[in-house]
């Protein structure tokens, strides 16, 4: 009774058991059902139900899985989701680790996977995933002793496990890649078959060098050698150690991989290798590895060339290369029943057994070529002769021995006719048929000629007929192309029909024109300066004269970096054509890009930047390399540091780093990194000359096999006394060839012109270096030596005419060159040839000496043809014969040649045409003025009135009466924006372009076979594996778009602004706008000089300084004059009077002088003011109070002597001019020395700095002694140490409720000053009506753009006039005013919460075409112009449409299929949003036609595919638009392609997984209407599964298959659901609801500007819903504060906004009483000021961080980078940045623009970033600064706002940096 209780308690277990298997089987048989359909949450749901079960079982497999799969599932519906289920994964292998160890090293494994595979988890994942396998195997003996079976089903059996037991350790080591761990472990334990298995892995994987010792590492490897190999010699021995046990044979094999990549190893001993490893260890899995081997090495392979057309009797060779493993090789050849139009593949079995009936054999050219003796794995090639054929059509045929390799076929055209065709003016065509053999005319010859009309579309064939010449004149009409033409007789029709490639090209010289130029006297300007401005208005006639246009009225007008006009001047030209004016920059507003531009007739503009910027002081240099170098040498190369004062920078420090990059033009054996390898860095310090030593190794890589070529790249850094830091770089190219050795003498010269030649020796920078050159020519006992670049003479008349030989040797290099010596007097051409040409001159002599052309031949009996063209007119054409003969012929210029002549000549001999082109363009006349300087001192003293005088004159020594436009500008701006004038009133001559066509086809079949083998399985190992399906995060990454990939981060706006612009000018409070001239680039303090005094002298208050009044110099004006218009004297003199500013730098002059004949000449110098003792202080360009700074002014004595002086700084207050803080130090200089002197500036509490506040100070810094004294006065703002704080919280309410906000968490300080603002927009849903464009021009010709304003228009029109209560809305806004009113762009509100005000940024112009799109609303209601511009629209497509029913994009272009499925998706659409039929109806049926036609190309293709062997086919994205567009009108539209129609729907339904979010929602709709209902709504479902649902957001998509578009994010997408659901299942209004709900919150942030996508947003939104806006009118809310309520102002119409503002020490609680339905929403904002470093991190929306990232400790010269990391949590439009920077910080790049997606501009104070979109998800920004003084400094904050909707902002905290 007993047993047979336990017998039963045994079956119960059993039952039970199976019972739960079939159970986890069937939930993952469901899970696997789900997938398919892709409906991730249903997965979800499953995988729950499994994890229930499995944590009660305790199956840590199946757990395991689930997790996994769960993970991955909610990463593709919240693609950033993959963070939190990795912490909820770490969490539960925590919770294992000490009662789970054999699991927790499981789950170990698999997270360290999950951080492997998937990019969202951070810069660290790799890091993680490193410390998660270690972990993972800690203990290899219990991994050892568990098995892998149990964690099934996330590990997947595999039957080669069995090696290692099936243990756990191998799972989880190969993946952690602990081969050498796994390989001692089994080897210790005396598992020899486990470690033999691991060794051949690790050596197959490329880690057999973990085998060697630490000597053996270290040695060089030879990669490419086998038998040198270390690493092959271990793999031996290994080998050895293994031989007993059958699995060495992986090791064989492996063998073999090395054997077959190395260079020494030949085929031979390869094949011998693999016959001993299969006869050794045939049997082994993986031997068909080498059995695969061998039958690549041994397959019969040939190959062989012959030519398509031939002449006829003549014999051809037929080339076989690559042949092995064939005894032989039979040509055939037949001859054909066709014509030379045939043009069928003959290779297609149809095709020759269609030919075969008619064909006849040609015996005699029946060749056999034989290879035999030879291995079957070698190589050969040889050639057979075809014997001369007839004129006809032949079939060669090509068939080896071997039956296993395929015949080969090709047509060949034995022909005696060649034409050629020349193209004309005026459209005709000059055809000549020529007999190929002789190059003489065929008379009477036929053309026939294809012609198309590509308005209809049609074809058709027409018959020229050639005169006794051979020759046609054909002549094209207008809309007729020729498109290809072929040539016959009646006894030859051979000839292969050719495509028309003759052109000729010719476009007039424009005349009568008029042309303005503009100048200004620099490029670069800081806010409120003058720029000067000056122009030239020239008029050309239609000779070649040039004359200035005098008395013409022009207006000039500024331009701002928002394209705004800021202000404009009245000018007239004077007899010079010149003008000019002046223009006051403004002192704020957007820097970057600025214009000025004549408006009138005569356009012209010139563009300048405007920046915060700082003068650079010095300037560094590298000389050319001029020695040679060669790889193994390191370069010596001494850079410069010099100071614009004009002498050198001492004491600097320097670091320098040497970088190999491969030159960007070669690709081989790069090694690594083209990106470079950093080789050598160093550091110097510059000496008394300011010069600095850099060494340069010219190391090429190891290992290389080819040395490569190279740039060697050197980049210094100098850091001057005074902590300016400058860099500089240069590259020096390195290959294996260190010199080149070159030689001026031409291929070919006339005697009597050749007069000297050079030799050219260079280094491999190219720069000339010395060296003696030994040459000879013809005959070396004639050798002589040179001067390597020296003129030598050479006397050609000594040789005779004919061809010589130059050699000449220097050093290494050797010139072995052939030239050819002649006379225009040769009767016949010098050398033996078949084309001789040459011309005298390729321009007309002015003098009316000739040009002479010489043209000839070396062959007999030569026919030529030739033609001489001028414009577009043919001057001559004929025909001469020329034997063995030259003809010279003399060109003078005549009226009739115009601008010039092409002369054009053509010959063809058997297979060769020769062709040569002669252009001899008319003279210029010489447009020069000659500009000497009489008086110019380059060396001047700051300050000085000076006088320079410039001399004018012609060629010819005649003064002359010329006007001179000079300036003069500070040259170290050029280090920061190059300025360059250029004026060319040249006059530039125009000949035509002609060729010859030559159609002869020379073109080889390339006729290769080989057996087609079919390779032995080779079969990998197979282990215990990670399930991989889990593990696939991007599991979407191909898949099927219906729409364009959005950017992360992009600019959008206007096409100026994408490259520059810029910011506002720092603001202090209570005083302008600053923009101070003279500002110098970094500072710091070095050591300082030789004191005589204590380093710190009292402060000192009162003016009472002991020195005299120190010399101060003040006027550092930027540009010291510019004068626009300088008239010369009688004596062609210019005199240049002017005081020079006071500024110690290089000036640079430029000048452009023209008289009235537009002669002219650019004049450029350069001078320096200096003094014998300069004072040149660097200032900060602001601080802040609260820090302490060192300002430091080097002390630069030129003198012999030395200097002891007192050093003085002053701060005073420039309102009363009073002395607010002084101290002095004495100093002293040695002669011809640079020193320094430092003053502390203590701005931190308690000191009078700090006591004074916020100010802007004049800073005089000067040093006055015995006979010396210089100084300069720059300004130094001081600014706050707190800052205005905005914390902002935005609310949304959906329902009527009361909601209370907390403003004590808001406000950080309690102050009375403290501000409060609210606003609040009772009814947000009028913000669609808002957002409705319309599009008012239909003033153009695409298709594209018609049928989008056609659409945009009707559907909008309908929308409005849906509810009427719109009309009137509209209305009330119109008369609503302020700035905060509803016709404004959402940018132009809110500028006093705002970090920026909106005239600071790139988006003025959006703002303004906003605002512009919301007044023309009102467009909409007026019917007569909306139905003038709907009839427009429709014209104009009707126009565009073909008759085939195509649209053509633009006039005179083709139908597109594309373009027509864009226009017939927008017609159709509108047709089912608005349920009207169109009156383009009848366009539509013709456009339906053209498309199904397109739609059968398409369908016969993919069936092709399929009988080829394709599978999974699916439709293209335009046939699947195409279906859409179907499903969207009624099937009697595509009734004649139902059957392409039903194969193409049935090809999509069979591709759910391959859809994204948008394909789904159009697939759906296909699929409902063509008899898939059942599919729709799963596809229905698996959209609403990926959808994500938030309270305030509502409904939408955050998965990767649901793609961002261009401009619009993922708004198409949410239209696209929201139509499929309203279409198909419109009683799931909750869902339906909740999506609309986050397109609302949507236009919250961002502006929509994209007409199609708005409308189409607007009108999903407001379908069937238009009651949404009156939910709200009668039913206000009421807002409160503290109880109170709040008094606002009238709300606006519809929206229902108010916004109010109040101030108070004690707010605490603001509370909304909302009693209407639907959604409403508002903001909050507290503004306080608080001291910088107290202000905390604040997010609202958006999170920021900044990082400062740098090397070492921070000092002097360090470069920092500043890395602003960005977080959204929704997508937003028009991002603006602010990162307020430390004092001691300097931006290395000054000027704004457009890099990297953002807009970058650089203040004074701070950096601003702009970007126009910002998507969902995390953003990084950068930038690069220097250190430029040592102190304690504090930065401001960091805050990111989006300015469409300012409430949604964060801010980073102060940071403070110590700098020593």
């Amino acid at each position: 009774m007993r047993k047979v209780a336990l017998w039963a308690i045994a079956l119960l277990m059993m039952v039970c058991g199976t019972a739960f298997a079939e159970s986890y089987e069937v939930l993952w048989k469901r899970y696997d059902v789900a997938i398919a359909k892709d409906l991730p949450r249903t997965g979800i749901d499953v995988l729950n139900q499994i994890a229930a079960q499995a944590k009660a079982d305790r199956r840590y497999g199946t757990l395991l899985k689930t997790y996994i799969c769960k993970a991955s599932l909610m990463e593709n519906i919240v693609s950033d989701s993959i963070v939190g289920e990795v912490q909820r994964l770490e969490k539960e292998e925590q919770a294992l680790r000490n009662t789970q160890p054999v699991a927790a090293a499981v789950y170990q494994a698999a997270l360290a996977l999950m951080y492997q595979s998937n990019y969202s988890l951070g810069s660290t994942r790799g890091k993680k995933a490193s410390e998660y396998f270690n972990m993972s195997l800690q203990n290899p003996e219990m991994l050892a002793k568990a098995q892998a079976k149990d964690f099934e089903p996330i590990l997947i059996p595999g039957v080669d496990s069995r090696f290692f037991n099936n243990d756990l350790l191998h799972v989880l080591a190969i993946y952690a890649g602990e081969y050498r761990m796994m390989y001692d472990f089994y080897a210790k334990k005396g598992n020899r078959r486990a470690a033999c298995i691991v060794a051949a892995m690790m050596f197959d994987k490329g880690m057999g060098y973990r085998f060697l010792d630490e000597k053996e590492v270290k040695a060089k490897e030879n990669k490419k050698s086998f038998y040198k190999s270390r690493i092959v010699h271990k793999l031996d021995s290994f080998m050895n150690v293994y031989s007993d046990l059958p699995e060495v044979a992986e090791l064989a094999v492996v063998r073999y991989g090395y054997m077959s990549n190395a260079d020494d190893v030949t085929v031979e001993q390869q094949i011998e290798y693999i016959k001993y490893a299969l006869g050794k260890w045939g049997s082994w899995q993986n031997m068909n590895r080498l059995r695969n081997a061998y039958k690549e090495l041994t397959n019969p392979t040939f190959s062989a060339q012959s030519a398509r057309m031939i002449l006829p009797n003549q014999p051809r060779m037929v080339h076989f290369t690559d042949v092995r493993n064939i005894a032989s090789i039979t040509m055939k050849v037949w001859r054909l029943n066709v014509k030379g139009d045939f043009e069928e593949d003959v290779e297609e079995e149809r095709v020759y057994k269609k030919l075969k009936r008619t064909m006849k054999a040609v015996p005699t050219a029946t060749r056999m070529c034989k290879f035999v003796g030879k291995p079957n794995y070698v190589f050969s090639a040889d050639s057979v002769q075809l014997e001369g054929l007839p004129v006809g059509m032949y079939l060669l045929e090509l068939a080896a021995d071997n039956k296993n390799v395929p015949a080969r076929r090709m047509l060949m055209r034995v022909t005696n006719l060649v034409p050629i065709v020349q193209a004309m003016p005026n459209g005709r065509l000059r055809f000549a048929v020529l007999n190929a053999t002789t190059g003489h005319p065929v008379p009477n010859a036929k053309i026939r000629i294809t012609l198309s009309n590509y308005r209809t579309d049609k074809t058709w064939t027409e018959v020229l007929t050639c005169g006794d010449d051979g020759e046609v004149i054909y002549t094209e009409t207008r809309n007729i192309n020729l498109e290809s033409f072929c040539a016959y007789t009646k006894d030859d029709v051979y000839y292969q029909e050719a495509r028309n490639r003759s052109w000729y090209g010719f476009s007039e010289r424009e005349t009568n024109f008029t042309s303005n130029y503009l100048y200004t006297d620099r490029s670069i300007y800081r806010p409120g300066q003058t720029v000067n401005v000056a122009g030239i208005l020239m008029r050309a006639s239609e000779d070649v004269t040039r004359k200035p246009v005098e008395g013409e009225k022009l207006k000039l007008t500024l331009y701002d970096a928002n394209r705004k006009e800021v202000e404009t001047k009245d000018v007239v030209t004077d007899a010079f054509g010149k003008y000019a004016a002046q223009f006051s920059l403004p002192n704020d507003g957007l820097t970057g890009r600025y214009s000025v531009q004549v408006t009138d007739a005569w356009r012209s503009t010139v563009s300048f930047n405007v920046e915060e910027y700082k003068r650079p002081t010095f300037e560094v240099s590298f000389p050319k390399v001029d020695e040679k170098y060669a790889p193994g040498d390191t370069v010596v190369v001494v850079g410069h540091a010099k100071s614009f004062a004009g002498v050198p920078v001492q004491g600097a420090q320097v670091s320098y780093e040497v970088k190999r990059t491969p030159a960007f033009w070669w690709w081989y054996d790069r090694d690594g990194n083209s990106s470079g390898n950093y080789i050598h860095r160093g550091t110097a310090v510059t000496d008394a000359q300011g010069g600095f030593s850099v060494s340069i190794p010219m190391m090429l890589p190891k290992d290389n096999k080819r040395s490569g070529f190279y740039n060697i790249q050197v980049t210094a850094t100098v850091v001057d006394q005074g902590g300016e830091t400058r860099e500089v770089s240069m590259a020096l190219p390195l290959g294996a060839k260190a010199t080149a050795l070159d030689c001026n003498l031409p291929e070919k010269s006339e005697k009597d012109s050749l007069k000297s030649l050079s030799f050219s020796f260079r280094n491999a920078s190219g720069v000339e270096i010395p060296g003696n050159v030994r040459y000879y020519i013809d005959n070396e006992s004639n050798m002589q030596t040179a001067k390597a670049n020296t003129e030598i003479a050479f006397n050609a008349k000594a040789f005779k005419s004919g061809k010589h030989r130059l050699v000449a040797i220097c050093e290494n290099d050797t010139i072995n060159q052939e030239f050819v010596l002649f006379s225009l007097t040769d009767s016949r051409p010098v050398t033996e040839t078949p084309q001789w040409a040459y011309q005298t001159s390729t321009q007309f002599n002015s003098d009316n000496r000739p040009v002479y052309v010489q043209v000839g031949t070396s062959l007999k009996d030569t026919y030529v043809l030739y033609a001489i063209y001028s414009g577009n007119k043919l001057l001559e054409k004929g025909t001469t014969v020329l034997s063995d003969s030259l003809m010279t012929i003399p060109y003078t210029y005549k009226p009739e040649y115009g601008d010039g002549i092409t002369i054009s000549y053509v010959w063809v001999r058997g297979y060769n045409c020769y062709r040569k082109e002669f252009s001899i363009k008319r003279a210029a006349p010489d447009k020069r003025l000659v500009a000497e300087w009489k008086t110019f001192r380059n060396k001047l003293t700051p300050g000085q009135k000076e006088e320079w005088t410039l001399n004018l004159k012609y060629p010819n020594g005649k003064p002359a009466n010329a006007q001179l436009i000079a300036s003069l500008y500070d040259k170290s701006l050029e280090q920061i924006k190059k300025h360059q004038w250029s004026f060319d009133p040249s006059i530039y001559f125009r000949v035509p372009s002609v060729n010859w066509y030559w159609p002869w086809n020379l073109n080889y079949d390339d006729l290769s076979a080989s057996y087609s083998f079919v390779s032995l399985h080779e079969k990998d190992f197979s282990f215990y594996h990670f399930d991989n399906s889990c593990f696939y995060y991007d599991r979407y990454s191909s898949m099927y778009e219906l729409r364009d990939k959005g950017a992360g981060v992009t600019a959008k706006g206007n096409a100026h602004l994408r490259k520059e612009g810029g910011t506002r000018a720092l603001m202090v409070r209570g005083t302008k706008a600053y923009s101070g001239e003279a500002k110098v680039s970094g500072y710091a303090v070095a050591e300082m000089m030789k004191d005589t005094a204590d380093d710190r002298v009292e402060e000192n208050s009162k003016r009472g300084v002991t020195n005299e009044n120190p010399s101060v110099r003040t006027n550092l004006n930027e540009t010291a004059f510019f004068y626009p218009a300088l008239t010369s004297d009688a004596n062609g003199d210019v005199a240049i009077k002017f005081t020079l500013p006071e500024s110690i730098t290089t000036w640079r002059f430029m000048g452009l002088a023209t008289d009235k004949d537009m002669n002219n000449v650019l004049v450029e110098n350069e001078a320096v003011a200096s003094k014998k003792m300069m004072v040149q202080p660097n200032m900060p360009r602001f601080m802040r109070l609260g820090d302490k700074g060192w300002i430091t002014a080097r002390v630069i004595n030129t003198t012999e002597t030395v200097l002891k002086g007192t050093a003085l700084i002053e701060i005073v207050d420039p309102e009363t001019e009073k002395v607010f803080y002084s101290e002095t130090k004495n100093c002293t200089v040695d002669a011809g020395q640079t020193g320094n002197v430092s003053f502390l500036l203590n701005l931190q509490e308690g000191t009078k700095f700090y006591a004074a506040g916020v100010k802007v100070w004049v800073c005089r810094i000067s040093v006055t002694g015995k006979g010396f004294s210089d100084g300069e006065q720059h300004y130094l703002p001081l600014l706050s140490d707190s800052e205005l704080v905005t914390n902002s919280r935005t609310f949304t309410q959906h329902r009527a409720g009361t909601l209370n906000i907390d403003l004590r968490k808001l406000f950080a300080v309690q102050r009375p000053d403290n501000r409060l603002v609210i606003e609040y927009t009772n009814n947000p849903a009028w913000m669609m009506v808002q957002a409705l464009p319309y599009m008012s021009d239909v003033n153009v010709d695409d298709a594209i753009s018609l049928a989008t304003s056609y659409y945009v228009n009707s559907l909008g029109n309908y929308l409005l006039n849906q509810a009427p209560v719109i009309k009137t809305t509209i209305e009330q806004w119109k008369q609503e005013k302020g700035t905060n009113s509803s016709m404004v762009s959402e940018l132009q509100k809110n500028e006093d919460v705002k970090q920026l005000v909106l005239k600071d940024t790139p988006w003025v112009q959006a703002a303004d075409n906003e605002t512009a799109q919301r007044r023309e609303l009102t467009r909409f209601f007026d019917e007569n112009g909306i139905k003038y511009r709907l009839n427009e629209a429709t014209n104009k497509l009707r126009a565009l449409q073909k008759s085939n029913g195509s649209w053509a994009w633009y006039p005179k272009m083709i139908g597109n299929k594309y373009v027509t499925l864009s226009v017939l998706e927008m017609l159709t659409r509108l047709q089912t949003l608005t349920g009207v039929r169109t009156d383009m109806d009848r366009n539509l049926v013709k456009a339906f036609a053209y498309m199904g036609n397109e739609v059968a190309l398409e369908v016969a293709g993919m069936k092709k595919r399929e009988k080829e062997g394709e599978s999974n086919l699916r439709p293209s994205e335009w046939a699947v638009n195409y279906l859409y567009v179907c499903s969207l009108v009624d099937k009697s539209y595509y009734e004649d392609y139902k059957a392409e129609h039903a194969y193409l729907v049935d090809h999509l339904a069979k591709q759910p997984l391959a859809l994204t979010i948008y394909g789904k929602a159009i697939t759906a709709a296909i699929l409902a209407t063509n008899g898939y209902e059942q599919m729709a709504k799963e596809y229905l479902q698996s959209i609403r599964e990926y959808s994500v649902f938030t309270e305030e957001m509502g409904r939408y998509y955050d998965t990767r298959k649901a793609y961002y578009s261009w401009s619009d994010y993922k708004i198409p997408t949410q239209v696209a659901a929201i139509e499929a659901l309203q279409n198909l299942e419109p009683s799931d209004s909750t869902t339906i609801d909740q999506m609309k709900r986050w397109l609302l919150q949507q236009k919250r942030t961002q502006i929509w500007d994209t007409p199609i996508n708005s409308v189409n947003a607007v009108y999903a939104f407001l379908k069937g819903n238009t009651q949404v806006l009156q939910a709200a009118a009668d039913s206000p809310a009421k807002l409160l504060v503290d109880g109170k309520r709040i008094e606002t102002t009238n709300a606006s119409c519809g929206l229902g906004y108010v916004k109010t503002t109040m101030t108070g020490a004690n707010l605490n609680t603001f509370t909304v009483n909302k009693t209407a339905p639907g959604t409403s929403w508002g903001s909050v904002y507290a503004q306080f000021t608080q001291r910088t470093t107290d202000i905390t991190d604040a997010s609202m929306g958006l999170s920021v961080k900044r990082e400062l990232i740098y090397d070492g400790e921070l000092k002097v010269g360090s470069k920092v980078k500043v890395r602003i990391t960005i977080t959204a949590d929704r997508d937003y439009d028009f991002v603006q940045v602010v990162d307020k920077r430390a004092a001691c910080m300097e931006p290395i790049d000054q000027i704004s623009g457009y890099m990297r997606g953002y807009y970058y501009s650089p203040r004074d104070n701070a950096t601003y970033y702009y970007t126009d979109m910002m998507r969902k998800g995390t953003h990084v920004i950068e930038a690069t600064y220097y250190i430029d003084r040592p102190g304690t400094f504090t930065t401001g904050t960091c805050t990111v706002q989006c300015a469409y909707s300012p409430a949604y902002m964060a801010r980073t905290k102060s940071q403070t940096l110590m700098i020593k």
